[in-house]
């Protein structure tokens, strides 16, 4: 609380810490985290291995896994601003919203070039959760997570909202979801406004890769890649991206 802007951590493992809100780093001001491993750390809070409170995180390099907590196994994120780059979220678990992310209020995610995998949420977003904040993916892999309650939608990300979701270049695959509302596996959009999501582009360097994804106990469709309370988002978004049920 109160770090100047510059301030680093860099180098080190952050693990097995058990505590209230962001067991592994309680972040409320100015911080980059680079080449660090944030692993084990148990939260009976919010944010197992990364809390941020209206503060500014820039985590390039590093790895953010094996962490729990009730919404942000990972990294949760209030009000602040996050930037991820070249980093690894992976094998996170929230009781509640957002495996690997959880993203609460306004503010800014930006992720570039990174891996969010293998995360599990027991409710919404088993990959990354957005309730009226904003992010932004960038050439990135989201893939092998999972929204595993009875409840559970959006196995990859979850959508909230006015939440403003932007994805070009990445590649959403092998999620899966249990599904209060079908599922999406893929990608889930929960009452978003057409303005507030961007997901693919005209040119082939925009678009993304969306296979593979499936409803929990079900063989992969078409339906499961994108997809809102409605049903399919398939006929939207097939010009803008590649997606297909099974991946090559």
């Amino acid at each position: 609380d109160g770090s100047l802007e510059g301030t680093a951590l860099e180098g080190f493992t952050i693990t097995h810490a058990n505590g209230d809100d962001g067991s592994g780093i309680d972040n409320k001001s100015n911080l980059t985290i680079n080449n660090c491993t944030i692993s084990g750390n148990s939260s009976n809070g919010d944010g197992g291995g990364i809390y941020n409170y209206t503060g500014a995180i820039n985590i390039i390099g590093s790895t953010v896994s094996g962490n729990t907590a009730d919404c942000g196994g990972g990294i949760y994120d209030h009000d602040g601003s996050i930037t991820i780059t070249t980093s690894t979220i992976s094998g996170n678990t929230a009781d509640n919203d957002g495996g690997g992310i959880c993203k609460y209020y306004e503010g800014t995610i930006d992720i570039t070039r990174s891996t969010i995998s293998g995360n599990t949420a027991d409710d919404d977003g088993g990959g990354i959760f957005d309730l009226d904040g904003s992010i932004t993916i960038t050439a990135s892999t989201i893939s092998g997570n999972s929204a595993a309650g009875a409840y559970g939608d959006g196995g990859g990300i979850y959508n909230e909202r006015s939440s403003r979701l932007t994805i070009t270049a990445s590649t959403i695959s092998g999620n899966s979801a249990a599904g209060a509302y079908g599922g999406g596996g893929g990608i889930f959009l929960y009452y978003c406004a057409s303005e507030d999501v961007y997901i693919g582009g005209s040119s082939d360097a925009e678009k993304n890769t969306i296979c593979g994804n499936y409803k929990t106990g079900e063989d992969p469709f078409l339906d499961q890649q994108i997809r809102d309370t409605s049903g399919s988002l398939y006929e939207t978004y097939k010009d803008t991206n590649y997606i297909s049920v099974y991946c090559d």
